[in-house]
Formats: structure tokens, sequence, C-alpha cells
């Protein structure tokens, strides 16, 4: 994501989604989209796009 803040600054994805490490993918976009809106001061600029998946243990695998 592009988003900027008032001062500028790109918006820290990697850091802000480290917040919510156990939430299903569609409450995870919810986060992003609020927490990217406040950090944009309330209107992005460009289009935004997020894609989330759960990672699941493959068919017939073992540990």
């Amino acid at each position: 994501m592009e988003a900027r803040d008032a001062d500028g600054a790109f918006y820290p994805l990697e850091q802000r989604i480290a917040r919510w490490p156990r939430c299903s993918p569609d409450t995870l976009i919810e986060h992003v989209q609020r927490d990217l809106l406040a950090y944009a001061d309330g209107a992005l600029r460009d289009d935004a796009a997020i894609l989330a998946v759960r990672r699941t243990a493959a068919v017939g695998a073992t540990s």
C-alpha cells in the first residue's frame, strides 16, 4: 500500500498487520481498512486493494 500520513510517511503495513495475528481474513481486512483510513486522515488519494488468505496444512501432510 502506498497511503501516506500527514507527514508523507508511507503506511507501515507489515508492522500494522502484526497487531492482529490471529484474525480471520475478513476481520483482518476490516482492521486494516479502518487503520489505513485513520492513518491517512480519513481519505485515500489513490485506489487501494488488499487480499487476505488463511494458510492451512495441505491434505495428507505430516508434521
